[in-house]
């Protein structure tokens, strides 16, 4: 069977962030004004996400917020739904095949090899948690990116564990400790072992 590309799986992913950025916009969750990112601007977040024709963000624009998150998701869903092969192999569905990720796991793999492969995605983890030292994908990022619900997000905390398979077969590792590493473990940044991403 036919699996998504690599960059429909980025495209999927670009959907998914505008769609966080949207909603905490809509909720006034993000810093005001100039320190709103800590001067990572809305601008430069939306021209990130315009880069890529298939992010959504054209669809969202002038959209009721409930509406455009909507288009976003179900957009997100076709993406994912979509089988096409092109010139490049993407490694998820062969990962997801030899270690059993589910799909969950599968997107929290994308999200943590994301910022190797373009560094837009450094600035856009910045931008979503509100602060431009945290560049990495942590687990609060992954389930407000991938899940739909307060419940199912709290399900999904056990895949953060040492004993959950991402991290017991190596294929995440948790950032290096620092002096300022945050206390929640909801908050400290994983990344993809350099194994998976040279794969």
């Amino acid at each position: 069977m036919e699996v998504p590309s690599l960059h429909t799986a980025l495209h999927r992913l670009n959907l998914l962030m505008y769609r966080e950025v949207l909603r905490l916009r809509a909720a006034h969750l993000l810093a005001a004004g100039d320190f709103r990112g800590l001067y990572i601007s809305d601008a430069h977040v939306d021209a990130l996400l315009r880069r890529h024709p298939q992010t959504g963000s054209d669809l969202a624009q002038g959209e009721n917020p409930s509406v455009a998150l909507d288009t976003l998701t179900a957009e997100a869903d076709r993406l994912w739904r979509e089988n096409r092969v092109e010139n490049f192999e993407n490694p998820l569905p062969r990962l997801a095949s030899t270690f059993q990720l589910d799909d969950f796991e599968q997107d929290v793999l994308l999200l943590a090899i994301a910022p190797e492969l373009d560094l837009q995605y450094e600035t856009l983890c910045s931008y979503v948690n509100d602060d431009v030292t945290r560049k990495r994908p942590n687990a609060d990022l992954a389930v407000r990116l991938f899940t739909s619900d307060r419940e199912e997000r709290w399900e999904r905390r056990k895949y953060f564990t040492p004993e959950a398979p991402l991290f017991a077969h190596g294929l995440l590792e948790w950032f290096p400790e620092a002096a300022d590493t945050p206390a929640s473990s909801l908050a400290r940044p994983f990344l993809a072992a350099a194994r998976i991403i040279l794969t």
